[in-house]
């Protein structure tokens, strides 16, 4: 489990040279992000999906089917199935905890408060919300200040941003209809904390814009997961699937102390 440091350091320059001017902020790629923040994203639906996961800590790794139910803000559900149908992982939130139920093993991961303390290490700007945003494709940050763009080769338009408590933020877009690429956050430190990388985006009928594809990688809980959707299904009112109360003889250990061991060190 690697902690993330914060020492906030700060490279002073002082010389009697010329002073390096601020990265100016192309109009252009301002419109792209305004446009990757107003985009309507989905709030409520199920998804089958191809997974591919992997987590030493959670000693889960496989590629296969699953299902996927958003509901925002906070609350989603994503179950994995084994080679013979049952199912070898599921994570539910319900806004406020997070749960990873290991059935094979009878093991439950409960962080009861993992909103406060996704929050607490970073600063306030990751919640349970940031993470299901990004399973459909909304870009998360809305705080963010914008303070350099620039034109890659490719095309795209990237925007580095900061988030409040100093987090840095990398959202490479695709100009034409400003859906993510690439989103990775760091730390003060540079540190990175979660990344997304996103697959191209189809309209349904309505013209919304669903991902076809996300991988999301969380570095410091070693967990890496890829999911690629199936025909995505908005619906009115989503299943009872985010209750977080173990099956009986489950055994239940703490995955907050997990996720509180992630924040810094307090400053000296």
């Amino acid at each position: 489990m690697k902690h993330l440091l914060r020492t906030s350091l700060f490279l002073l320059l002082v010389s009697c040279g010329p002073k390096n001017r601020p990265t100016p902020i192309s109009s252009d790629i301002a419109t792209t992000l305004e446009m990757a923040r107003s985009r309507p994203t989905p709030e409520r639906a199920t998804v089958r999906v191809t997974v591919k996961v992997k987590s030493d800590p959670l000693g889960v790794a496989g590629s296969t089917g699953g299902g996927l139910v958003v509901d925002r803000p906070g609350r989603l559900f994503l179950e994995v199935f084994g080679p013979l149908g049952s199912s070898l992982v599921k994570v539910a939130s319900d806004g406020t905890g997070l749960s990873v139920l290991l059935p094979k093993d009878e093991r439950q991961l409960l962080a009861p408060s993992a909103e406060e303390a996704l929050r607490e290490i970073s600063g306030g700007a990751i919640g349970l919300d940031d993470l299901a945003g990004l399973l459909v494709g909304d870009l998360p940050f809305d705080a963010a200040e914008l303070k350099a763009t620039h034109v890659l080769e490719d095309g795209r338009h990237q925007a580095e941003l900061v988030a409040p408590g100093g987090i840095q933020v990398v959202a490479d877009l695709e100009p034409a209809i400003g859906t993510p690429i690439h989103v990775v956050a760091r730390d003060q430190d540079g540190v990175t904390m979660v990344e997304a990388n996103f697959g191209p985006f189809e309209a349904d009928e309505s013209g919304m814009l669903w991902p076809t594809e996300v991988e999301v990688l969380l570095p410091a809980v070693e967990l890496t997961s890829s999911l690629r959707y199936k025909t995505w299904k908005p619906v009115d009112e989503a299943p009872p699937v985010f209750d977080l109360t173990a099956p009986e003889g489950f055994t239940t250990e703490d995955l907050e102390e997990a996720l509180r061991g992630l924040a810094p060190p307090p400053a000296e």
